[in-house]
């Protein structure tokens, strides 16, 4: 769709993507985990994420390929280019989208409202940014996106933290200092609702710093009574990137409503 002369291009997400950093295990588990991240984010107008970087990160196919994932987990998406600097019909086109809609921008064009995530996008090659107070400080998620994509950040800026309740093995001291660089102090929760099952954990890695490669794993059910134990912990947004990275495929990080009355991230079953 084009409005005043082609000054906002709208990307339909069932375009083919020609996205070779992000082929391979590493590359599609950091896109599904942000796209895991973005989904879950229901701010009450639809979701403004700006995907900004240095200069030699491929933000548009990036982009693309973090569209059609949030698509294929029922959310509908809007893919917004500025081909002008005309920020008013930008922000008239960012206005009219649905409420529950997710807007991806490349570049951070000017909107009436302020972006809900910035995801930056970093290199081996290039610098974060020149400036001082720069977008990459200002960004809720920092990928590097070098020969093998890293998660740096996610949940919020630099100074953020989040709340995440674990019911498994990130309450193990091992796995927190493997993966935080600390242990954790937390608060007993119960999460009611669902109940836990095991999988078997095939990645040497997650093996290795757990002592184990059977793991709980919570689904959620019908009945309230239904209650499963954990700790909930104050992290910070780069620890919950690192979370991201140590949980396997099998999970997927939502948000869920504790018996405390918190609600935290948790890593629940990808299927029922």
């Amino acid at each position: 769709m084009d409005t005043a002369g082609s000054v906002v291009r709208v990307v339909h997400v069932t375009e083919r993507i020609i996205d070779p950093p992000w082929q391979g295990i590493a590359g599609d588990r950091v896109l599904n985990r942000v796209a895991d991240h973005l989904h879950a984010r229901v701010p009450g107008h639809p979701l403004r994420v700006a995907i900004d970087g240095a200069a030699d990160a491929d933000k548009n196919t990036f982009a693309h390929s973090l569209a059609v994932a949030i698509e294929a987990r029922g959310r509908s998406v809007i893919r917004l280019s500025a081909d002008s600097h005309d920020p008013q019909t930008f922000a008239q086109t960012a206005d009219a989208a649905p409420e529950n809609a997710v807007l991806i921008v490349t570049g951070r064009e000017p909107l009436t409202a302020p972006w809900d995530d910035i995801v930056f996008l970093t290199t081996d090659r290039a610098p974060a940014h020149p400036d001082e107070d720069t977008p990459a400080d200002r960004a809720t998620i920092v990928i590097d996106i070098g020969a093998h994509p890293v998660l740096r950040r996610v949940g919020g800026t630099h100074t953020a933290t989040a709340q995440l309740f674990s019911y498994g093995t990130l309450q193990l001291p091992q796995v927190q200092v493997a993966h935080f660089g600390r242990e954790l102090a937390g608060i007993p929760d119960t999460l009611p609702g669902h109940r836990t099952d095991w999988v078997t954990i095939t990645d040497p890695a997650v093996i290795a710093d757990s002592g184990t490669d059977q793991h709980p794993i919570v689904r959620p059910t019908a009945n309230p009574a239904d209650t499963v134990p954990g700790t909930v912990f104050t992290i910070t947004t780069t620890e919950l990137a690192a979370a991201d990275t140590y949980e396997v495929d099998d999970y997927r990080r939502v948000p869920v409503h504790l018996a405390s009355g918190a609600t935290a991230w948790s890593y629940l079953a990808i299927t029922p």
